[in-house]
């Protein structure tokens, strides 16, 4: 090692340590989400280590998101089995294919009662209702075969 000042260089031999032994070994940690506590459990069985709850605070509160675009009257054409879904925002409507069943039901008319959720009315003077999420209820069972539009078109398929 020599000096800035040019005065008595030094050296020495290796003065790096040993290779230190072989860890502990840590398999697999475990973490509990009730209590928010991580375990760590080693290799030779013992001292396992666990945390405090390590889970962080509530985050604050985000910004309400868009107002939905509001289902108008629904209306189905009879004839050539296709439903339209308008909003009232008037844009871009929902537009099925054929809805029409060779074996089944047919759909005469449609309406949307208060709470939003489309009431499918038949030909033989039965309806069913659906959800907002267009899942089909009603307190009478119906067959797939009953529903199912039997054409080329599987999207249109309603399953049961």
């Amino acid at each position: 090692m020599n000096f800035s000042d040019g005065l008595n260089p030094f050296s020495t031999t290796d003065i790096r340590g040993g290779v230190g032994g072989t860890g502990r070994g840590l398999p697999t940690p475990s973490y509990n989400a009730s209590s928010g506590i991580m375990t760590l459990k080693f290799t030779d069985g013992l001292n396992p280590f666990s945390t405090t709850d390590i889970r962080g605070g509530v985050g604050a509160t985000g910004n309400i998101g868009v107002t939905g675009r509001g289902l108008t009257t629904p209306s189905y054409n009879s004839s050539t089995g296709i439903l339209t879904l308008n909003f009232t925002d008037t844009l871009n409507p929902f537009i099925t294919g054929n809805l029409k069943g060779t074996n089944g039901k047919n759909i005469t008319t449609t309406s949307i009662n208060n709470d939003n959720k489309i009431i499918f009315h038949f030909d033989d003077s039965s309806s069913i209702t659906t959800t907002n999420a267009l899942t089909i209820t009603n307190d009478t069972s119906y067959t797939k075969t009953e529903i199912d539009t039997k054409d080329a078109n599987t999207s249109n398929v309603i399953s049961t």
